[in-house]
């Protein structure tokens, strides 16, 4: 397994070697830069010990899905999620913290404003049955990790959710 991220690690970094030259030496760092939507859930008391089915949806294509078992305290809770969807549980393992995506919004597009918004719908299910079904446009924005003048951008909005 260490094999593997050795390997992967360095193979970013000899991916992004040739970008050096093209901040022109004006101090730039070589972070890399994803594209991301994440969704904060602010009220923590919603969650409860049961199964949890969390979709997100673009304009109606499917970015990701994900589904979470809660267990009681002593127990460990399991998380299934396929497509461009990720989650994060709170620390105590009792409900979700926050789920976040690093799907490309833009893709296919030769031109994007800055900021830009999409239509987003999110549902959560607890056992099969809809919790909240809400769309939203979040404004994603052009964020420069590594400076405005070294050329790496990314796309990037955060929500915060309550139901």
């Amino acid at each position: 397994m260490d094999s593997t991220y050795s390997v992967v690690g360095l193979a970013v970094l000899l991916m992004t070697f040739p970008l050096m030259g093209s901040c022109g030496g004006k101090g730039c760092t070589l972070q890399g830069c994803a594209y991301t939507l994440r969704i904060n859930f602010v009220r923590q008391s919603s969650w409860q010990a049961e199964t949890w089915d969390i979709v997100l949806e673009e304009s109606g294509t499917g970015v990701g899905s994900c589904t979470i078992e809660l267990q009681e305290p002593e127990s460990s809770s399991g998380t299934s999620c396929s497509g461009q969807l990720d989650v994060d549980e709170t620390a105590d393992g009792k409900g979700v913290a926050s789920v976040e995506t690093f799907y490309d919004f833009t893709e296919g597009e030769t031109s994007v404003d800055d900021p830009f918004s999409r239509t987003i719908t999110l549902s959560v299910r607890r056992n099969g049955k809809l919790v909240t079904e809400s769309t939203f446009e979040p404004n994603f924005e052009r964020r420069y990790v590594n400076g405005t003048h070294c050329g790496v951008t990314c796309w990037q909005a955060t929500v915060q959710y309550a139901f």
